[in-house]
């Protein structure tokens, strides 16, 4: 077993899920992240809500 890792779990266990069990891209993790500050009023250091781009 590697360090760090549960017995029985795969290293290339997922954190995060898509709708079908699949990973998410790193393109669906930004949007999700941006849709959550958004929802939290966060803006990012240059002060600026992540849509604003």
């Amino acid at each position: 077993m590697a360090p760090g890792l549960w017995p029985d779990q795969r290293p290339d266990a997922a954190l995060l899920l898509n709708r079908r069990g699949g990973r998410l891209t790193t393109r669906a993790v930004d949007q999700l992240i941006d849709e959550l500050a958004t929802d939290a009023d966060l803006e990012d250091a240059v002060g600026r809500l992540p849509t604003d781009q």
